[in-house]
């Protein structure tokens, strides 16, 4: 049968995907009998999967950690969760729409993960960059010191980065704890960006904190982004034994990979499969 072949080199990974012609060309309303996609209740092994994919292979250049607690008193409900997050991330997004100079513009990606403490209140670890710019020393206002005084604006006063955070998400989620105005946030900065996959893999193993507890509804999805992953790629449509002759370098390769390190002996299916830190080996054969 027909298929249609994509190679697809990204910033250290290679994914190798198979498909079907006639699933791949059918219309929109043919191929809704394949696969119905239900309201999110868990953390699945799949959306781990594509998470670490992503910070894994992402362009951008990770700068610091966030946290974000609730005090004694959270909701329960998860849209109301996405609804303060949203309201939180407005503002790097102002500051990605401000251009200082003509032609310029900040570059400012995040990623966040929801989980869940042991009393049962939700909390969201973010991954940020450009973190000193979009933090602005002056109440959080996307312009300069200077701009902020010719508005009238004079009696601002410099605050640091990690009190502009605690002030802003105390007033986003409404608390009127002191001690959550203190602890309610938590700034930490990257130390190695080649550790930061295994940084975010430890994030993901602690499955107790992706489990919603009872009384927690309408969880939603567990993580998002605004980054954009760049890949080069190599499509082709040909018969499947062509497909197979194709990718066998790339299988074998693996295949002797998971020997050397001692794992299942790996055979491929038919499908998909991804190399990981297989871009040398792309660059070799293509």
């Amino acid at each position: 049968s027909d298929v249609r072949l994509m190679i697809r080199r990204y910033k250290r990974d290679v994914v190798v995907k198979v498909a079907d012609m006639f699933r791949s060309q059918a219309p929109k309303r043919e191929r809704d009998h394949f696969a119905t996609r239900g309201d999110i209740s868990r953390f699945s092994f799949s959306s781990s999967r594509r998470l670490e994919f992503l910070v894994r292979n992402s362009p951008a250049a990770f700068t610091h950690f966030l946290t974000l607690t609730y005090p004694a008193e959270y909701p329960n409900d998860g849209r109301l969760v996405k609804k303060h997050l949203h309201a939180f991330l407005q503002w790097p997004r102002r500051v990605n729409r401000c251009e200082k100079e003509p032609g310029h513009r900040w570059d400012i990606r995040y990623v966040w993960v929801l989980e869940f403490q042991e009393r049962g209140a939700p909390h969201i670890h973010l991954l940020v960059t450009d973190w000193p710019r979009w933090c602005n020393p002056f109440n959080g206002l996307p312009c300069s010191a200077e701009e902020a005084f010719a508005r009238g604006r004079r009696t601002l006063k410099p605050v640091s980065g990690a009190r502009m955070l605690s002030r802003r998400w105390y007033r986003i989620v409404g608390s009127r704890d002191p001690r959550h105005l203190a602890a309610g946030t938590q700034l930490k900065p990257v130390q190695f960006q080649q550790g930061l996959s295994s940084y975010m893999g430890g994030y993901l193993k602690k499955s107790h904190q992706k489990q919603v507890p009872a009384g927690f509804s309408r969880v939603g999805r567990f993580w998002g982004s605004n980054v954009r992953l760049a890949s080069e790629t190599m499509a082709a449509a040909c018969r499947y034994a062509e497909a197979g002759k194709l990718v066998r370098p790339l299988r074998r390769w693996l295949a002797a990979r998971y020997r050397a390190l001692g794992r299942r002996r790996w055979r491929w299916e038919g499908f998909g499969f991804t190399i990981r830190e297989g871009t040398a080996l792309y660059d070799a054969l293509f």
